[in-house]
C-alpha cells in the first residue's frame, strides 16, 4: 500500500494486489467498454437472437478490454506478444462462461434479456478477474 501526504494509508492498486477496488476496476473495464454497447445495438436495433448478441458483444468488448486491462486495471509490464496470447485464451474461456450463462438464464429459465445479460456478466467478470490475474497479467 501507499501512504498519502497526510500519513493515512491508501489501497495499493499495483499488480499482485487482490483488493476489491482492483477487482472492480478490472470488472468495469470489460462490462462497459464495448460489450453492453454492442449487445444493446444488436438486440435493440437488429433484433438479433439474445444469446448470439451476447456472444458477439463479448467478443467486440474483448478488444477494448485487452487494452484497458493491460494499461489500466493490471498495469502490466509484460510484453504484448505472450500476454495477448494468454489473454485470448482466457477470453475463450470467458466467452464460454458468458454464453452458457446467457443461454441458461434467458432461454432455459426464461429470464428477460437484460437481467440475463447482467447476471451473465457479473458471473463472467468474477471468473475472468481471477483468470486474468493469475494467468495473463500477473504471471
Amino acid at each position: 500500500s501507499i501512504t498519502n501526504l497526510d500519513g493515512r494509508r491508501r489501497i495499493s492498486l499495483e499488480p499482485g494486489n487482490t483488493n476489491p477496488v482492483h477487482q472492480i476496476r478490472a470488472g468495469r473495464t470489460g462490462v462497459f467498454c464495448g460489450q453492453y454497447s454492442v449487445f444493446g445495438l444488436l438486440i435493440g436495433w437488429l433484433d438479433l437472437y439474445p444469446t448470439l448478441a451476447s456472444a458477439l458483444g463479448y467478443l467486440a468488448g474483448s478488444v477494448v478490454n485487452y487494452i484497458l486491462n493491460y494499461i489500466y486495471s493490471f498495469r502490466s509490464q509484460h510484453r504484448h506478444g505472450s500476454t495477448i496470447l494468454r489473454f485470448y485464451g482466457a477470453v475463450a474461456f470467458g466467452f464460454c462462461v458468458n454464453t452458457t450463462c446467457m443461454f441458461l438464464l434467458n432461454e432455459q429459465v426464461g429470464l428477460w434479456v437484460w437481467p440475463s445479460q447482467i447476471t451473465a456478466s457479473v458471473i463472467t467478470v468474477l471468473v475472468n478477474f481471477w483468470v486474468m490475474k493469475w494467468l495473463v497479467f500477473d504471471r
